[in-house]
């Protein structure tokens, strides 16, 4: 899940704030690849960022930002959903932003636009919007997480659910 999807989340997150320090990260891997993730990072100017990601829940497919003035939701699928709150709750803006040949092909667009930008930074003798550096930045940010990587809870995990003390269910272990 980190690798195939997220990796596009923590490099869209750099390019967006800057550098990323994962300091925390939790996966259901048990051996295998992980279905469910969840990373805690930090900000170069401190401020925390946490991504969760999942192929087994449902989750909001938004990048949700928290600052002292107001909250922004940004939609990761089109229509992409904007939303800006004020902390006081009592302004609120929503509105979408579709995109017909999203739309229609969303992964065939992606890949679309990016081979395309390649080709005219080649033609154009420019860089590409994303280039060999910010690939390989985002791949050290995944690699820096697995290793971080502990077991992530599991529904099963959590004695106090069942109302059994957990050194009950810790002596029926065994």
């Amino acid at each position: 899940m980190l690798l195939s999807f997220g990796i596009h989340l923590l490099d869209l997150m750099s390019w967006w704030f800057g550098d990323l320090h994962p300091v925390r990260y939790s996966d259901d891997a048990a051996g295998g690849v992980e279905a469910d993730c969840s990373c805690d990072c930090v900000l170069s100017n401190g401020a925390p960022v946490h991504l969760e990601l999942s192929r087994r829940r449902t989750l909001r497919d938004t990048f949700v930002v928290r600052c002292e003035r107001g909250t922004i939701e940004l939609g990761l699928y089109e229509p992409a959903i904007v939303h800006l709150t004020l902390p006081s709750g009592g302004c609120r803006l929503a509105g979408f932003v579709p995109d017909a040949a999203f739309t229609r092909a969303p992964m065939q667009t992606v890949f679309r636009r990016q081979l395309s930008d390649f080709i005219d930074a080649i033609h154009e003798q420019r860089k590409p919007l994303v280039g060999a550096t910010e690939g390989r930045r985002a791949v050290e940010l995944v690699q820096a997480c697995y290793r971080l990587r502990r077991s992530l809870r599991q529904p099963w995990d959590f004695p106090e659910a069942y109302g059994v003390p957990a050194t009950a269910s810790r002596s029926h272990a065994g």
